[in-house]
């Protein structure tokens, strides 16, 4: 008999540890209409109740076939409670369905503005015709997952203009979750399209951002421009997380206006952040290119990073249909130091091989300015960034971008082994370096150029330069010219 009371004991301490580990909802309050009127039933009464107390849920199961609309006339409460807002209920839900529920703005004014709560959760909604769409401020291990943000119910255009800022807005907080991972979950997968940009992140730190189509349809193979940006971290923004190193957490990044910071990602004076696994002008397919006008990943004052991952599945594919004007596919500016690029594919497919809808880079494959101590490529398994296809230089390293290593990359050549040079006949080298010191250029394929391999100029005190195949193949068996020098040193 006491063993049994020992027991029973045990499983009720178990049973109540893990009810307070669990979230907890009080109420869940329905909608079933799609009025706008502040009274039972409605989006705008729902909120306005679960705004009375922690952890409540709202739910949908308004009548009627097809996406259900609701249309505000103003802005909607803010929401400031550890609401559970879930669009998964109303009837006709699937995985594949997409959002049943539709919430349209009045062309002005905030959309779903979250300030202050802890664990705030949205999912399965439509959310289009808002300035700003979708905004968390000073929020933390908030979830906005499964959302299409900026286009239309079925997922396929735009809808409503650019609004004045990006689809989803977060400042302050921490630890707040964008999107899923698209093997595990693909009804996670939220689309942000039609906006300003896609997301920004300002002085909020330990985000992730995964499985997210922002600037394409819902196939992520059509795109829908935003104005600006993909993706915006700035202001001490530490830790954030864009895409992963496991199949399904990278995120597809299509088409853009331009303008602004004139690239897709823009980190700025936030350290530690993680950006691995994406598409950045590839569709999801992985077969088509699109046209990007500005850069790709720009680096300004930001340090420690990681770009690119070590597994096949954490590789960037930077590549652009359009080639215009001097933007570069990587770029770091203002301090920019001890950052690490591995697994960066510039202007090929995510194999590495040759892209023939991929135009050149305006501009470098990466670039390096007032920025030192960082590592391009190594010799590992998954370290190799491969560089082809671009106007100017593939590396240029230059204006105290000291102690950097360019180790273990494909320049000017694909895995597949075909001549894709950087550079255009006449001008611009491989792997340029201007008045640097410790610099280290070791075990690359640098072929194809439009001038030199490598191209060294002013002091370079410090400087090693070996074991490199230039002007040959991958094997070192076949010709692959540069237009100019081997190694250039001096002039």
């Amino acid at each position: 008999m006491k063993t049994l009371f020992i027991k029973i004991r045990i499983i009720l301490t178990v049973f109540f540890l893990l009810l307070l580990m669990s979230p907890i909802y009080s109420v869940v309050y329905t909608v079933t209409s799609t009025a706008d009127a502040g009274v039972p039933g409605d989006l705008r009464w729902a909120i306005n109740q679960a705004n009375l107390s922690p952890g409540n849920v709202i739910t949908f199961t308004i009548p009627g076939a097809g996406v259900r609309t609701i249309t505000f006339t103003a802005a909607p409460p803010v929401i400031t409670q550890n609401t559970f807002i879930d669009g998964s209920a109303q009837p006709g839900w699937s995985a594949v369905s997409g959002p049943m529920i539709e919430i349209k703005g009045p062309g002005f004014g905030n959309g779903i503005f979250v300030s202050g709560p802890n664990g705030f959760v949205m999912q399965q909604l439509t959310i289009n015709g808002f300035q700003d769409p979708v905004r968390l401020t000073n929020c933390t291990n908030s979830i906005i997952r499964g959302c299409w943000i900026g286009v239309n119910n079925t997922g396929t255009s735009g809808s409503g203009g650019f609004g004045n800022n990006a689809g989803i807005y977060i400042t302050g907080g921490s630890f707040n979750s964008i999107g899923g991972n698209l093997v595990s979950n693909p009804e996670y997968k939220n689309i942000i399209s039609n906006c300003r940009g896609g997301i920004e992140i300002v002085s909020s730190t330990d985000n992730n951002i995964r499985g997210c189509y922002i600037a394409v349809d819902r196939t992520g193979n059509v795109p829908i421009p935003n104005q600006f940006e993909a993706i915006i971290i700035k202001t001490a923004s530490h830790r954030n997380v864009v895409g992963g190193n496991i199949a399904g957490d990278g995120n597809i990044m299509g088409q853009q206006m331009g303008a602004i910071n004139q690239c897709v990602v823009y980190i700025n004076v936030s350290n530690n952040c993680v950006v691995q696994g994406n598409n950045i002008g590839l569709n999801a397919s992985g077969t088509a290119v699109f046209s990007i006008p500005v850069g790709g990943i720009y680096l300004d004052g930001a340090s420690n990073c990681n770009i690119g991952g070590t597994s096949a599945d954490g590789t960037n594919v930077i590549v652009t249909s359009t080639g215009a004007g001097g933007y570069h596919a990587i770029s770091l500016k203002a301090s920019s130091n001890l950052n690490t690029f591995y697994n960066n594919y510039i202007s090929v497919d995510r194999l590495g091989k040759a892209l023939g809808t991929a135009a050149r880079w305006g501009g470098r494959g990466i670039s390096l300015q007032n920025s030192t101590g960082n590592i391009i490529g190594g010799t590992a398994p998954g370290q190799r960034n491969i560089i082809c296809y671009t106007s100017n230089s593939g590396v240029l390293i230059e204006l105290g971008s000291n102690n950097t290593n360019v180790i273990g990359n494909y320049i000017g050549v694909t895995a597949d082994d075909i001549a894709k040079g950087c550079g255009l006949p006449g001008g611009n080298d491989g792997v340029q370096a201007n008045g640097i010191t410790g610099l280290v250029i070791n075990n690359n394929v640098i072929s194809n150029s439009g001038e030199n391999g490598i191209d060294i100029t002013g002091a370079s005190a410090g400087t090693i330069i070996k074991s490199n195949y230039i002007g040959t193949n991958i094997s070192g068996m076949t010709c692959m010219s540069n237009n100019g020098s081997a190694l250039k040193v001096g002039e």
